[in-house]
This record gives C-alpha cells, sequence and structure tokens, in this order.
C-alpha cells in the first residue's frame, strides 16, 4: 500500500511536533519531563526521534492498511500506527533514540570513550593515539563515529589537545 497525502502530512506532523518538543526541552529543562543533564553544551545527549523512526512509522501505517485489504493507507492507519509506536516507547522507556539503536545512550558513550581514553593515557603516559581509542571503543559496542564525535567534543572544549596528528593528551 501507498500512503495517501494525509496519512504523511500526520506522520510528519508527528515527527516535527516529537523533535520540536526536544528542543523545547534542551532551552528550557526544568519543563521537561525529564531533563537533560550533559556537562558541554555542544554536546546534545539525548535524541527523541530520528529519521528511521519516521521510516518505521510509514511502515507501519502500510501495514495496518496492507492488514485490512486496503491499497491506500488513511490518516486512521497513521493514527494507529502513531499509538504502537508511542505505547513501544513508553513500555520501553526510550526517551533517547540512539540508545535504541546501539545499545546505549549518547551520554553513556560519550562517559565511555572518556574512560576509555583516561585507560590508554594512564598506560602510556598522558598519550593517546586515536587508533587506540577507536579499537578500544569499538570492542564496547561504540562505532568509530560516535568516539571521533567525542574526541572532537573534548578536543573543541579544550579538555584534550592534539600534540601529534592522531594523538591526544589531556590539557
Amino acid at each position: 500500500p501507498s500512503l495517501d497525502d494525509e496519512a504523511k502530512g500526520t506522520l510528519i506532523k508527528y515527527y516535527i511536533k516529537t523533535r520540536n518538543s526536544f528542543n523545547q526541552r534542551q532551552n528550557n529543562p526544568r519543563s521537561a519531563d525529564y531533563g537533560i543533564s550533559q556537562s558541554d553544551k555542544n554536546q546534545i545527549t539525548e535524541i527523541p526521534v530520528t529519521a528511521r523512526a519516521l521510516e518505521a512509522l510509514m511502515r507501519l501505517t502500510e501495514a495496518h492498511a496492507r492488514i485490512h485489504l486496503r491499497q491506500i493507507a488513511t490518516v486512521a492507519d497513521a493514527e494507529v500506527a502513531k499509538a504502537i509506536f508511542m505505547h513501544w516507547r513508553n513500555e520501553s522507556n526510550i526517551r533517547d533514540e540512539s540508545e535504541f539503536q546501539t545499545g546505549m545512550s549518547q551520554q553513556k558513550q560519550s562517559s565511555t570513550v572518556r574512560i576509555i581514553m583516561q585507560e590508554i593515557s594512564d598506560a602510556n603516559e598522558g598519550l593517546m593515539k586515536m587508533s587506540q581509542i577507536i579499537d578500544a571503543a569499538l570492542v564496547e559496542g561504540i562505532s568509530e563515529t560516535i568516539v571521533r564525535s567525542a574526541i572532537s567534543n573534548l578536543h573543541r572544549g579544550g579538555t584534550i589537545y592534539e600534540s601529534q596528528t592522531g594523538t591526544y593528551q589531556w590539557t
């Protein structure tokens, strides 16, 4: 089945509303149902919904229409898909989309990268090679992209500096 324009609009509005509600919570954590604890303001620690979630909602909508043997998915199908999606997120207590995709939140990943860096630094007289950090993080299930992002944030924030190409030290 294909989605009609109204069904697409319903899902896109839900996606935008969810993303915008995150931005409001980020700007005013007191009004949020959950706070954002972050030490570095440049680092977003929670991702409430991603484009993948929007694609999943569209597939759920199409599946609901298919169950009812319809060729066109309607707003009613989209509403059922939204209800299933919200129920699943509430039951699973998933607030951070990155946590679902990797098994740990972005904040926890960054924290783990920092711990890995400290261990490497302690073992190597304060020197931390990018390749060592990435290898250790991969063992922990953290992608190279997340490692590079965490290192970039620490570098930008002045917590570490690059003493040689690909080698870092704490400031």
